[in-house]
């Protein structure tokens, strides 16, 4: 009787254990969901050209000056500037940015642009 009445323990500890982990895990997957960006990855040759109508060059230098299609505007112009440039709510958007940038920058003009459903394309020098 003693010998059933332990097993019978073990078995509910072990249930409340796996059923505290999967809580657990079900939490921290809506956690990651609710801050992340989306990114889409266009899948491109060396020689494809990634620019096209709808498309606007965004340059981000070391000096957090914003060139757009290379005319330079304050950085917090760039949001109202873009919106003017967006025909038919269809625009893609090549973002540019210097390697010494802070990524901070960068994920907030990409945060800017997914709220304006913008397609963003990161485009980054080939490896040699």
């Amino acid at each position: 009787m003693k010998r059933n009445l332990k097993l019978f323990i073990y078995i509910g500890i072990g249930i409340v254990l796996l059923v505290t982990l999967f809580y657990f895990q079900s939490l921290t997957n809506k956690i990651e969901k609710n801050n992340s960006i989306d990114l889409l990855v266009p899948l491109i040759t060396a020689n494809d050209s990634i620019e096209n109508n709808n498309s606007v060059v965004v340059k981000i230098n070391k000096d957090l000056i914003v060139f757009i299609n290379d005319i330079e505007y304050d950085i917090k112009d760039t949001e109202e500037v873009l919106l003017e440039k967006a025909v038919n709510d269809d625009l893609t958007i090549v973002l540019r940015a210097e390697k010494s940038v802070p990524i901070e920058n960068i994920v907030n003009f990409m945060d800017m642009a997914n709220k304006n459903s913008f397609k963003v394309i990161l485009a980054v020098k080939p490896s040699n």
